[in-house]
């Protein structure tokens, strides 16, 4: 008998996938992501105003930026994660984002730092006619520095 979605994911809780690749987030990304999103704020979009009067003496990412990234590294968590031995997490389908149930900006990421997410399965919920609900613990992590830029319980609908 084929293990049903559920099943599959409840033997996937506690599940650290493997990290995403490390992305670069850079002036560009960050002014392109302020001119899209009509915010002109200093303090992310002026290199010389950040210099001068931010107390992290450069540009950062803003918050938004960061979450929004979550999607790509999920993606490369994941893909990363099938190509080891735990693959199950192919076989669930298509998630759709829910939301969040948590999500702290812990550090900010400043104009040219990496960063990367780590993703664990935290839970897995049947709701019936819905799917599955599944909550994903989400951690930004900056390269060379020990504080994260984001942690997130990120929630999914497996349909």
């Amino acid at each position: 008998m084929a293990e049903t979605k559920l099943e599959t994911l409840q033997a996937l809780v506690g599940t650290t996938f493997s990290p995403s690749d490390w992305i670069l987030v850079d002036q560009d990304m960050i002014t392109n992501f302020g001119n899209l999103t009509l915010d002109p704020d200093p303090y992310h979009q002026s290199p010389d105003w950040a210099a001068k009067h931010s107390p992290f003496g450069a540009p950062i990412a803003y918050g938004f930026l960061t979450v929004s990234l979550l999607s790509h590294l999920q993606r490369s968590a994941f893909v990363n994660s099938m190509a080891t031995e735990n693959s199950s997490i192919g076989e669930i389908g298509m998630p759709l984002n829910y939301g969040f149930d948590r999500l702290r900006m812990i550090q900010p990421v400043r104009a040219g730092q990496s960063i990367r997410g780590v993703f664990s399965l935290k839970s897995v919920t049947e709701k019936p006619g819905r799917g599955v609900l599944m909550t994903v613990s989400s951690t930004v992590e900056i390269q060379k520095e020990d504080r994260p830029a984001m942690i997130a319980d990120w929630l999914f609908i497996v349909p």
